[in-house]
């Protein structure tokens, strides 16, 4: 079957992430992610992002998103800057392309 909206597919895998990244040293500028989510489509990259920075906000952590329909320059400045999580549709792309 296919789980509804609202069950807790997201929370099921990065709940226990966040988890994982507060065990390890804090992201530097420049360095990181500790975790990246890879995703099939830019919408679950938008939804997952979204409740990801939702999850992480209590803990400080930094998510920065990596997929189309954003600023690439904006991305670009989050990811520099350090983030500990990372949603990624390109990661994706060019695994297909190989």
């Amino acid at each position: 079957g296919i789980a509804k909206t609202g069950s807790g597919k997201t929370a099921a895998f990065v709940l226990p992430m966040l988890v994982h990244i507060m065990d390890q040293a804090e992201v530097e500028k420049g360095a990181g992610p500790i975790g990246v989510i890879v995703v099939p489509t830019r919408e679950l990259a938008e939804q997952i992002h979204k409740e990801t920075r939702r999850f992480s906000k209590s803990y400080q952590l930094r998510v920065s998103a990596a997929f189309g329909g954003l600023s690439k320059f904006e991305q670009f400045k989050d990811l520099k800057g350090g983030s500990e999580v990372v949603p990624d549709l390109h990661l994706k792309q060019m695994a297909a392309a190989d």
